[in-house]
């Protein structure tokens, strides 16, 4: 055994009593109460914090004001070198910027592979099968938002849809989860008269180590029923947000800094008043985006869709309804799910007929090789 087969540690070691103490702290909703989180430098208190907030965040209500002080020496110093008496807010505002600067050194890289086209991103156009979506990378102190394209290609199988990464070991169990729940929509949603007779593959290209987590579950689906549909989709639009079996979008964490990480390639490459980030509804009372996204998104040069359904999404993303069932049980005409449902039955029809055949030449060779006698 080696240290690549030993399971990943979640969390923080060896400080139960503070992390229990953090938790009972979040845990008070009352009014005027604050939790003061100290500890030595290096020590993992602001990336533990971070992580707990995360988790915390989706179910409770959005405050009404925020205030974020991260180190009172930096500020005074900006307000000193600028001659104030106190500290104003755009002395704090200097000291985060500077302190972005200096944490921010690979994150400049990887937006430079995907400026230069090293890394491939599209953020405008339309393709068939492929979406962008966004994880968040965390350094220990400073986290940004990474892009990475999702691709699919189907053909007529027998029922598998496979995430390259879960069949070569480099998913995760949470990612394994969020992906499986894909085959279970698919069937509910169109296969109640015939088999699901599809070969379907996923992947996040150029990705090279283990992916985690199902906050991309639902950027998997619309890749899967855009190809499926032959529709393409907007390349200007990334996606966040975990899935369930019937369709409906579900929180995830992250979601301001994967919004400014997406909204920081489009604006290198020209915001051209198309592109966007589509988000969990849930997620929106835990938005504190950056002033500058704020300012686009006002402007109407970046837009911020926040979504319930598939339907709603998958709509934003081809430009086409995503149809209802009618009366007589069929999706109308030109709809997504129509030209979902129509490849699959196409799929399904083809495969019975291919292996009818082969039955049948099976049969007639048998009979030719090994003819019966009469007496």
């Amino acid at each position: 055994m080696t240290t690549a087969d030993v399971p990943p540690l979640e969390g923080t070691i060896g400080q139960p009593r503070a992390l229990d103490a953090i938790a009972f702290g979040l845990s008070i909703s009352s009014p005027g109460y604050n939790l003061f989180v100290a500890d030595p430098v290096g020590s993992g208190r602001e990336s533990t914090v971070h992580d707990f907030l995360r988790r915390f965040a989706p179910s409770r209500p959005a405050p009404s004001d925020w205030v974020y002080v991260y180190n009172f020496a930096q500020a005074n110093y900006w307000a000193g070198q600028a001659g104030h008496d106190l500290v104003q807010a755009a002395d704090v505002v200097l000291a985060l910027t500077r302190r972005k600067y200096r944490s921010n050194l690979i994150e400049e890289r990887i937006d430079e592979l995907i400026n230069t086209g090293a890394v491939m991103i599209d953020t405008a156009g339309a393709k068939e099968g492929q979406v962008n979506g966004v994880a968040v990378l965390d350094l220990g102190g400073y986290a940004f938002g990474m892009p990475s394209r999702i691709t699919a290609r189907v053909s007529p199988g027998r029922g598998s849809v496979q995430s390259i990464e879960r069949e070569i070991k480099l998913s995760g169990p949470i990612h394994s989860k969020g992906f499986l729940i894909l085959s279970g929509y698919l069937a509910g949603k169109f296969c109640q008269q015939y088999p699901l007779s599809l070969a379907a593959t996923i992947t996040f290209e150029q990705s090279y180590e283990e992916v985690e987590g199902d906050s991309a579950s639902s950027t998997e689906l619309y890749a899967l029923l855009s190809a499926l549909a032959g529709l393409p989709l907007h390349q200007g639009i990334a996606v966040t947000g975990s899935v369930n079996q019937h369709g409906e979008i579900q929180a995830v964490g992250g979601v301001t800094t994967k919004i400014e990480g997406f909204f920081a390639i489009c604006k290198a490459g020209g915001l051209n008043g198309e592109q966007g980030m589509i988000i969990p509804a849930a997620n929106v009372p835990n938005l504190m985006l950056d002033e500058e996204v704020i300012e686009a998104v006002q402007a109407g040069q970046f837009h911020v869709w926040a979504v319930r359904t598939i339907d709603e999404g998958i709509e934003l993303l081809t430009g086409h309804p995503a149809g209802q069932r009618g009366p007589d049980g069929q999706y109308a005409e030109g709809t997504v799910h129509r030209l979902v449902e129509d490849r699959l039955r196409n799929y399904a029809e083809r495969l019975h007929a291919f292996s009818a055949d082969h039955s049948t030449e099976a049969e007639q060779s048998h009979s030719t090789t090994n003819p019966s006698t009469r007496r």
